[in-house]
């Protein structure tokens, strides 16, 4: 997000702060695409691991940046260090409620003990929603309580799981088809023809550097071989979560001539064919 904002500040002469909602937006890795082709193909499970976690883990921070630069760029904060520990508290905080909300998920699930399995579809619901609900009340970040929540709770046990798992799995697809219909509804490829020069080079520079310079730096304490690197560095591939936060620009009243959801749609479509094939 860094490397991306400060090119597309430099070269592209877009205001440093609308250039880092760009690129927070589209930091992160798709996961369901990620998932898909690590079961598709062979790779080595700890090359796999490392991208399965990374993906599914990039998002909350994502959708962090994206909406603590929004607030920047519309004066939200009173200074710098409001700002700053405004981000901490989001993530800080939504780790915390998710573990406290996790340890009473458990508590809960265990001590229904319905014969109806049903209920414990809905009770998990229930769980997730007071999850998010408590935690955007306290001014934290909901995605990151729920995240976390689910990533203890799915490593937890309690009654009923693997039914469970499968009714959140449903849940899952239903929303994603309604998301990709909402996208569908949002994207109109005549105006792409007005940003596809902008959005290229923020593609290219995507791919090519900020993508490789994280990894870089991030696989500095471990022990990966250059391969693996390089393979890491091809493996940061963009998806749903990038277009739907360039939703939220549009949402806030920035982006009024879609430039920020056309070039992110585009660069997104490249990174699927480029690097997704």
């Amino acid at each position: 997000a860094l490397a991306l904002g400060l090119f597309i500040h430099l070269v592209l002469k877009i205001d440093i702060v609308y250039a880092f909602i760009i690129s927070s937006i589209i930091s992160s890795t798709d996961a369901a695409a990620v998932f898909m082709i690590m079961k598709a193909n062979p790779i080595k499970s700890r090359l796999a691991t490392t991208l399965n976690v990374e993906s599914a883990a990039n998002d909350p921070m994502a959708i962090l940046l994206t909406v603590t630069f929004i607030q920047v760029y519309l004066n939200a904060f009173r200074s710098p260090a409001t700002a700053l520990l405004s981000l901490l508290w989001q993530f800080v905080g939504g780790v915390l409620i998710g573990f406290i909300c996790y340890k009473l998920s458990i508590l809960i699930l265990t001590k229904l003990q319905s014969d109806n399995r049903g209920n414990y579809n809905v009770l998990v619901l229930g769980c997730i929603l007071f999850t998010f609900g408590i935690s955007d009340t306290l001014k934290a970040n909901g995605i990151i309580a729920v995240f976390f929540m689910g990533y203890w709770l799915g490593n937890g046990k309690f009654p009923a799981k693997r039914g469970v798992s499968n009714f959140l799995e449903s849940v899952s697809t239903i929303s994603n088809m309604g998301l990709f219909i909402m996208l569908g509804l949002l994207a109109f490829p005549s105006r792409f023809v007005h940003v596809w020069k902008d959005a290229l080079l923020i593609a290219v520079v995507m791919m090519f550097v900020a993508r490789p310079l994280a990894v870089l730096i991030s696989t500095l304490p471990f022990k990966y071989s250059l391969k693996e690197k390089i393979f890491l560095t091809w493996g940061g591939i963009k998806g749903a979560v990038p277009i739907v936060l360039a939703t939220y620009p549009a949402a806030s009243g920035i982006d009024t001539n879609g430039f920020v959801f056309d070039s992110i749609f585009f660069a997104v479509f490249l990174s699927c064919v480029i690097q997704g094939t």
